[in-house]
This record gives structure tokens, sequence and C-alpha cells, in this order.
């Protein structure tokens, strides 16, 4: 297996498709075979040729942001892999970004603890109480505000990578964005979208995060249920429970969306690092020449081995692998066809036999009172031969053309010779000829060699015989040399 340069496409263009079946394969010994990344579709059936062959498999719209691997396996030496190195799966991909949903604007359990209160209980709470928690949830709408607008566009960044590993068109949904199979993004679009991607990615991680105000109010929301109970001092045990019973369900409610807070930073920071890295992955993946538009390698199949070549692309974020095609070249063709049909020939065969000269319809006698006899002959108007086996030579030089591997399971110009049996004069005859094979169908306009019965001792058709003629007549065999016309077809030869 070879790489070849992208800048060699033009030239290999020139080179004829790679047919299902080429026997006597191709004029300069090239061929070649095309994937198309957006539709990748495998050829239908193993690939058969001669061995010593240059196969080129070409990916055509390969993408920017994938590792394109060629895996070979062979039948004959085994199984081994060569190709380009996958990246190594060392920067996290975007599948462990996880994100909090955005907090809500309003504290829902402080609400849900003020509506258990009764008007008696509200009434005996000092207004510092109720001020002090109203500041600490001013604080905290404040500062989910601000978290809430950063995480926004952290999750519109990763939305957009991901968009960039599927190969799917970004589009926007209200305030957010989702990936669109509608469109996918093409070798020419991808760079645009990409761009689109860092942007994101650049304003998202570089909105400040809250952290120390977020950790202030943490200490704060720590103290409230103490400091709120300071707001009640020297009252009855009535008035003690109500202020336990308010200062510790805010103090409750207050915690509980505080907690939402630290988890979002915390979530919003591995979320950028995450981002960071994948943006710098791939953007170093594409500065390189190592995802150009067409990819190309070569291969030159060894005599009787079967390659099988597995091609997929890794996905350099999310480091997933897919598969976009199998090809598989069977090298085991040969210049000897073995065929096997029927063959009909122009010899005749001739029977010789003494019989009485008749005249209206009667016999008629010799001198001596004898019935008169003479010669007849009678004669075939052709002979069968069947069955007929060839053994025949493709000549490759006259049989790799453009036009004869475009046949439906390839044409090719062989010289033939084999035996048959004569169906006609029961023995074996021989022929030879030239071939033209479509589709494993051989015609062969051959030269017949058949023994063609003679009569011997000078005896001649339609010579009078005496009264006793001899029986069977005196006849001899000469091999002579006719036309026929064979139809065969080709039988596969074993591997041992």
């Amino acid at each position: 297996m070879q790489s070849v340069d992208p800048s060699e496409v033009d030239a290999i263009q020139k080179y004829p498709p790679c047919a299902v079946n080429a026997p006597a394969g191709y004029h300069g010994g090239n061929c070649r075979i095309q994937i198309w990344r957006s539709v990748p579709i495998s050829p239908p059936t193993t690939l058969s040729l001669p061995a010593g062959t240059h196969v080129y498999v070409e990916l055509f719209e390969a993408r920017q942001n994938e590792s394109v691997a060629f895996t070979l396996s062979t039948q004959a030496t085994g199984p081994h892999q060569v190709g380009p190195t996958l990246l190594p799966t060392v920067i996290p991909g975007l599948n462990t970004i996880t994100f909090s949903s955005l907090i809500p604007s309003t504290n829902q359990q402080k609400q849900a603890f003020l509506n258990t209160l009764g008007a008696e209980d509200i009434a005996k709470v000092p207004p510092p109480a109720q001020q002090l928690a109203d500041q600490i949830e001013a604080r905290q709408n404040e500062l989910v505000q601000k978290t809430n607008n950063v995480l926004t566009g952290v999750q519109n960044a990763a939305v957009a990578m991901n968009c960039l590993s599927s190969y799917e068109t970004l589009v926007a949904v209200g305030s957010g964005f989702k990936c669109s199979q509608a469109q996918m993004l093409s070798y020419e679009d991808f760079p645009t979208a990409m761009n689109t991607a860092f942007d994101k990615i650049n304003t998202s991680t570089a909105s400040p995060l809250r952290i120390n105000d977020v950790s202030d109010l943490d200490s704060v929301v720590k103290t409230f249920y103490l400091t709120c109970l300071s707001y009640f001092p020297n009252m009855g045990r009535e008035a003690g429970d109500t202020a336990d019973k308010f200062c510790r369900g805010n103090a409750e409610a207050l915690s509980t969306r505080e907690g939402l807070l630290d988890t979002a930073l915390t979530d919003i920071q591995k979320a950028d690092d995450t981002l960071i890295q994948n943006k710098e992955t791939l953007a170093a993946w594409v500065a390189v020449p190592s995802s150009p538009k067409v990819v190309i390698y070569k291969y030159v199949p060894p005599s009787l081995t079967n390659l099988t070549i597995a091609i997929a692309g890794t996905e350099v974020v999310s480091k997933t692998a897919s598969p976009i095609a199998t090809v598989t070249i069977n090298a085991q063709a040969t210049h000897v066809v073995i065929s096997a049909g029927i063959a009909f020939s122009n010899l005749r065969f001739n029977t010789f036999t003494s019989s009485p000269v008749y005249a209206k319809g009667m016999p008629i006698l010799n001198p001596d009172g004898s019935v008169k006899t003479q010669v007849y002959g009678m004669a075939s108007d052709f002979s069968v031969i069947a069955p007929i086996a060839l053994v025949s030579y493709r000549i490759n030089s006259l049989s790799n053309f453009k036009w004869e591997t475009r046949c439906p399971g390839s044409c090719s110009f062989l010289l033939s010779g084999g035996v048959g049996a004569n169906l006609t004069a029961k023995e074996a005859d021989f022929d030879v000829g030239a071939s033209f094979e479509i589709g494993g169908v051989l015609f062969t306009p051959a030269l017949h060699f058949g023994s063609d019965v003679r009569l011997a001792n000078g005896l001649y058709v339609g010579e009078p015989l005496g009264s006793n003629p001899p029986s069977p007549l005196p006849t001899t065999n000469k091999w002579v040399l006719k036309a026929a016309f064979a139809i065969t077809y080709s039988i596969p030869i074993p591997n041992f």
C-alpha cells in the first residue's frame, strides 16, 4: 500500500474505473475506485483482476475534521494493518462535557416556604430579619442572571463544536442552536462553520465568572440561620418557634439556590477547559496538510492474494470512528481459461453400402439372372460435437482496453484449442481457433480436425458390383480440416 499525493488526482482520473471482473487487466496496468465520503458506497462485489495491477482507491470530499485510515488485510499472509496512525485519544471529547440546567430566575424554594407561613407568623418577624433574607436573595438573583448568561454561551459553543463533529449545519432555534442534517457541511463550507464555532468558544470562555462574589455569598448564607435568630432576643416560647421556623426555612431555601450556583460555576469551568482543548486540537489538525480533500492510496496485489481494504474516519474531537467503505480485490485472475460447451462443424459423415439397382420399382438383373448391384453413398449435413472442452489462453494486450472492461462481465480475446465428442461419427475430434469472451461465454470460430470415411480399394460411388458384393464395403479414415463454430462457458479454476 502506498499513499498518493492529491496533486496526482488529475492524472489518475485518466485511468479506467475498476470493473467487477477484469481478468485481462487494464491497458497500462492501472485502474481506479472512487468513493465519496458524503455518500459512501462500497463496491457491490469482489473485484477480480490480474496480479500486479495498480489499483488506486480514491476517497473524495474527505472531512477536514477526520483522520482517515485505510486498513489492509490479506488472505494469503494473514490480516495485518497499515495506513496512517489514528490520532491518539488524549484530549477529552465533547461527550465528556456536562451542563447544569439554567438556574431559575426566582427562588422557588423560598416562595414555597413562605406560602406555608400564616399571616400571624409573618407579623411576628421583625423587619431586620426579613430585610436580611431579601438582601441575600437579591444578590443571588444578580449572580444567577450573570451565571445563566455565561452558561448559555458555553452551551451554544458546545453545540457548534458538536455540529462540526457530525458535519452538520448549525441552526438558530430561539436563543439557542441545534444541529441540522437537512444540509450537511461540504469541504468548502467547513472552514466558515469552524470559525463560527471558534468565535463562540472565544466569547464564552472570555466571559468573566463571579467566582469571588459567589464565594463571599456562600459564607453569608452559611451563617444566615444564626444571624437571623439574633434578631429575636428576649422573646417567649411562641416567638422562638416562629423565629426558628422563619430562619431555618429561609436558610434552607437560600442554601439550595447557592448550591445550584456553585455547581453551575464548576460545570462552566470544566466545559470551558474542554472546549479550549477541543478548539486547539482541531485548529492544529486543519493547519497541517493532514486533512486533504482527496485521499488516495495505491495497491499492487500480488498473485493469488485477496486484499480487503477497510476505510474508516475518526473525528479528531469526539473520537468517533465511522466506517466509510470496504473494497475487496481478488488477484487470482489467470491467463488460462477452461470452458465447455457445444460445437458445430461442416464435416460430413459418410456411409457406404452396396444395394440392388432398381428400375420402375423392379430390380435389374444381370445376364446370368443375378441381381445387379452398385455402390451407394450417404452423408450427414454437418457434425455436432458435444461436449467440447477448450483450453484457452487470454491475450491481455488485446483485451484490456476501456471498451472491453466495460462489457458485461468483461470481454477478452483468446487463443483456444480442445477436444470434443463427435456425436455423428462417434469419435473424438479436435478444434483450434481464436475466441471472443463476453461475460464468461466464449464464441470460437475454429478449424476442425476430424476423421472422414472414404471408400478403399478403388471403389467409388455408383460403381457397379457383381452379384456377390463385399459386405461391408472396404473403407478407410482420413483426417480432414473443416470449419467449425463453438459456444462454450468458462469453468472456474479452483485454487489449491
